[in-house]
């Protein structure tokens, strides 16, 4: 058999796990690495595990550790390449959080101060765009202790209630926030804004 159709054989045996190539299957394929003529095909399919990373939604923690392994991975084919991929999860490990709260910090600016400046449709954009960063950025980080969850929710029911409502239900199925964590914020806030009454 040769080497060519034993890597073909593991990925293969792989399936669909061969595009994420979690750490089990990057040791199944360990012993290849010492094959100089499968070294190509190696990076090859490495870049393309982090191509699939770049496109998916997972927390920070889970790509920086899946840029890591492959790092590992590459280090007796190529140095290069392995220190590439060692810097990009240096990069990822190291800020991420920072722009992704700014622009929440940004829009919840928004929200409190120019909420009722606002028209109706530029409140329903902003509110939009604020709940899709904040979930994106729960994901990604993790939901970290201390992300700011009830600011979000009070700043969501300033700009349009109903999308918030739904926002928080959508969030809750995805498994990202319980709605408990952010209901009677929301509710807090829709009161004080005056986008509910004590009566509804």
């Amino acid at each position: 058999l040769s080497s060519e159709r034993l890597l073909d054989s593991a990925l293969h045996v792989l399936g669909s796990r061969a595009g994420s190539l979690p750490n089990e299957a990057l040791k199944s394929m360990l012993p290849l690495t010492l094959v100089p003529s499968l070294h190509a095909r190696c990076i090859t399919i490495i870049s393309e595990a982090v191509q699939g990373l770049s496109r998916r939604r997972m927390p920070a923690s889970e790509r920086i550790d899946a840029l890591m392994r492959f790092s590992r991975f590459l280090l007796p084919i190529s140095v290069e390449a392995a220190s590439a991929l060692f810097l990009d999860a240096l990069a990822s490990a190291s800020g991420i959080d920072e722009e992704v709260v700014m622009q929440i910090r940004v829009l919840l600016g928004l929200s409190e101060t120019a909420a009722s400046a606002l028209e109706s449709n530029e409140r329903a954009e902003i509110c939009s765009r604020l709940a899709t960063i904040s979930a994106d950025a729960a994901v990604r980080l993790d939901s970290p202790e201390g992300f700011p969850w009830k600011s979000i929710a009070a700043g969501l029911s300033r700009l349009d209630v109903s999308f918030s409502l739904a926002a928080i239900a959508r969030w809750e199925d995805a498994g990202v926030v319980e709605r408990n964590t952010l209901l009677s914020r929301l509710l807090e806030g829709a009161l004080s804004s005056g986008a509910f009454s004590s009566a509804e």
